[in-house]
């Protein structure tokens, strides 16, 4: 009997610690990663098959092809360095195709189009009761939505939440 239950407690006990792991990462980033709000633009705004959530796109998402810094291959990681704005909003000041040092969010790089640089950041939906993502949708088309991000050392974000006409909504853990 020993030897049926011993694996089996075994291989739920590794499934449980798998799970939890990537729990674990979203909390350490969240408590020990600098924190930056970034400016956002409204896009196909919620799936009600789905549920209730707004689609968010980074306004850093498009740069311009005149940012310094390096220029990686198209589907590559690539950081975009980070500094404070005078309107309390982040901005991009260089793209890197490596981890660089100070503030930076890594995203993929998709291509050079024309003058732009495009990127894909892996901050696609933010969940919301109904209320609160009608009228984050009402302030997306207003232009008056930024989000908070954690940034771990290593550029990967973490949503914690948004700022609606200035005024911040953090989400809770539990």
């Amino acid at each position: 009997m020993m030897r049926v239950v011993l694996p089996i407690f075994l291989v739920a006990l590794l499934q449980s610690g798998l799970a939890l792991s990537g729990l674990v990462t979203q909390m350490r980033v969240i408590w020990s990663g600098t924190e930056v709000v970034l400016a956002t633009q409204a896009i196909d705004p919620r799936d009600l098959l789905r549920g209730h959530y707004v689609t968010l796109r980074l306004v850093i998402s498009d740069l311009p092809s005149t940012l310094p810094g390096d220029r990686p291959l198209p589907q590559s990681p690539v950081w975009v360095r980070l500094a404070p704005g005078p309107d309390g909003l982040w901005q991009a000041t260089a793209l890197a195709a490596t981890d660089p040092d100070g503030v930076a969010i890594r995203g993929t790089y998709l291509g050079d189009y024309g003058q732009t640089h495009s990127l894909y950041f892996d901050i696609a939906r933010y969940y919301a009761p109904k209320d609160r993502a009608l009228a984050l949708e009402d302030a997306m088309r207003r232009g008056t939505v930024g989000v908070i991000l954690a940034l771990g050392p290593d550029g990967v974000a973490v949503l914690r939440g948004v700022v609606i006409d200035g005024v911040r909504h953090l989400d809770r853990l539990f």
